[in-house]
């Protein structure tokens, strides 16, 4: 395992909520709840959690975690400078705060069944996933953050970790976007049936190159961790026959499941063979998502060649993540030995996309004891 996950003196760096935040107004509340140590993001809250967070009223899609929509309370707002932001908090934001560990008790039940599968069949790493809540939220944020790092979106999209200490519970907190449709929509052609193509970099082929070979990500087909909206403007226009087609843009949301798989590639796996793994589903997700409408549905919109190009801008882009970056996503992780595992699991990622671009030599893997076995 690395013993340099991060550089000398990071929090001097400019970051989203680094030390000079503490120092100025949650070192009290993050010193008692052990936030304080060197080279962490501490939690968005620099103060008990019910003490920052109100309950709003508002329609969700609840899932199988507790899921609710807050806001940061009126006498916080007026007082300190939003998460990832330069804008002073504003009283129509909306943040999704999802909660680890609370879950269906047939989603326990579930979950419980498949650890006993995973490690009679030796895969501890997945076997093991869900033990940890702080570990849970925080590998969340770290995935979310680093998506938006590789894909190159704006301070709009934020997921933060929040600490509910009260309770001992850790959450995910997820700045709401506004302009965009649920991914399953798209496919509602009476509703919209303008949105037929989509742009090179922000389109199904890319978040699946993010999600499936970046991040790992168990859920990575599922419709309902995808938003669209128009490329231009806020607002879907219906269009009559006829009419000039539409082009559309599509991000990721929801990435509880990151890391859950390796998505392990043969020895000098070529891009040819990187694309067709990467476009065949698992026989798991066959069978899970038969008769559905999936993210490969929608990769099947867009043109060949647009898809080949996609595939390789998306890897140009997890090629060119610096050390630095990597070291920053890394600083969600609290606990050394898991951001230090975590920081080597990205940079093997970044290694294998250089070495797929003929940039590099294919890496040497993960092999026990590094990476994904303390995860």
């Amino acid at each position: 395992m690395t013993s340099q996950p991060v550089t000398e003196g990071l929090h001097t760096r400019s970051s989203n909520h680094d030390q000079r935040q503490i120092q100025d107004r949650g070192v009290t509340y993050y010193q008692e709840t052990g936030q304080a140590g060197r080279n962490i993001l501490p939690s968005i809250n620099d103060r008990p959690f019910r003490e920052y967070w109100e309950e709003v009223p508002g329609q969700i899609h609840q899932g199988v975690v507790d899921h609710k929509l807050m806001r940061i309370k009126p006498e916080v707002r007026g007082t300190e400078k939003e998460a990832g932001s330069s804008k002073t908090e504003k009283k129509e934001d909306v943040w999704h705060v999802k909660t680890p560990g609370h879950e269906t008790r047939a989603e326990k039940f579930k979950r419980l069944l498949q650890k006993v599968i995973y490690l009679i069949t030796g895969k501890s790493y997945k076997a093991h996933f869900y033990d940890n809540r702080k570990i849970l939220a925080q590998r969340e944020c770290l995935a979310a953050e680093a998506y938006k790092k590789a894909m190159g979106y704006g301070g709009e999209y934020i997921y933060r970790y929040s600490l509910d200490e009260k309770q001992q519970d850790h959450c995910v907190a997820s700045k709401d976007l506004r302009g965009y449709y649920p991914g399953d929509t798209f496919f509602h052609q009476a509703l919209f049936p303008s949105i037929c193509q989509f742009t090179d970099d922000h389109n199904p082929a890319t978040n699946l190159v993010m999600r499936r070979f970046l991040l790992g990500d168990q859920d990575y087909l599922k419709l309902d961790n995808y938003l669209f909206k128009q490329a231009e403007g806020d607002e879907l226009a219906k269009v009559e026959e006829g009419d000039e087609l539409l082009t559309g843009k599509l991000i990721s949301i929801d990435f509880g499941m990151s890391f859950y798989n390796r998505f392990s590639l043969p020895e000098n796996c070529s891009v040819e063979q990187f694309s067709e793994k990467l476009l065949r589903p698992s026989r798991l997700h066959r069978v899970q998502y038969r008769g559905q409408k999936t993210l490969l549905n929608m990769v099947e919109q867009m043109p060949g060649e647009q898809v080949s190009r996609s595939i390789q801008v998306a890897l140009e882009r997890i090629a060119r993540l610096t050390d630095q970056q990597l070291g920053e996503l890394a600083e969600h992780m609290h606990q050394p030995e898991v951001r230090e595992a975590m920081y080597e699991v990205l940079q093997f990622k970044r290694a294998q996309a250089k070495a797929l671009l003929k940039q590099e030599p294919w890496p040497v893997e993960l092999g026990a004891g590094r990476g994904f076995s303390v995860l």
